[in-house]
């Protein structure tokens, strides 16, 4: 087991991809001044603590990580005295019914239970035009209170804040299905063509013809 006493504060990937590699690789290659390379086993466990709400940034699919926010909160100096002393007599009664603890339900191979910490923290990492995105649909003003949305929609209620890479991500990343080009006005050959984006009730539109797309996205 590797404990970490604080983890480094970090708004990337980066420190994640570390913790990543540390649990599913079985050893590293370590590399030292003066000392020969040589492979160490890597930790099956690593426990890491933090005073931040965000100290660290989440994959959006991550299955490895459990998170847990104490609803403790700083006490006296004379609490942790006595916790100090409790310590030196009560750990191997901790242990004890640490011991006693029914495992027979534990599977190890399952993602850790989800908690509201991690919750909040996989929100947290989204990146913001995937987490504006999710404010416009949820609230639902016009126009994303529609099920088809253009992309130029994203873009007007965003302004100048993201870029055509991060709304086509974002939008891919809220499971939104982009349709085969429609024009503006079926059945006119003059009428342009567009890709529009379905964000809702997807089983409904999928297969649906292109003037019923339309219709809907134009507000028909």
């Amino acid at each position: 087991m590797l404990v970490v006493e604080e983890l480094p504060l970090s708004n990337k990937l980066g420190i994640y991809n570390k913790i990543k590699t540390l649990l599913t690789e079985r050893d590293k290659l370590v590399e030292k001044k003066g000392v020969q390379k040589f492979r160490a086993k890597t930790p099956d466990f690593l426990l890491a603590t933090s005073n931040h709400a965000r100290p660290l940034t989440l994959e959006k699919a991550d299955k490895r990580v459990f998170f847990y926010e104490s609803p403790m909160r700083r006490q006296s100096s004379e609490y942790y005295r006595t916790l100090a002393e409790a310590m030196k007599t009560e750990a191997p009664a901790i242990l004890y019914d640490l011991l006693q603890r029914d495992l027979s339900s534990f599977d190890p191979k399952s993602p850790p239970p989800m908690t509201a910490a991690k919750s909040r923290l996989l929100y947290d990492s989204m990146p913001e035009t995937e987490k504006s995105l999710q404010e416009l649909v949820g609230e639902g003003n016009a126009p994303f209170n529609r099920d088809i949305i253009h992309m130029d929609d994203l873009r007007f209620a965003l302004g100048t804040s993201s870029t055509r890479n991060q709304r086509f991500d974002a939008l891919k990343a809220i499971g939104a299905l982009q349709t085969g080009q429609v024009r503006a006005e079926p059945g006119n050959p003059k009428s342009p063509k567009h890709r529009l984006w379905i964000i809702r009730d997807f089983d409904r539109w999928k297969n649906a013809t292109e003037g019923r797309i339309v219709a809907h996205w134009r507000g028909i």
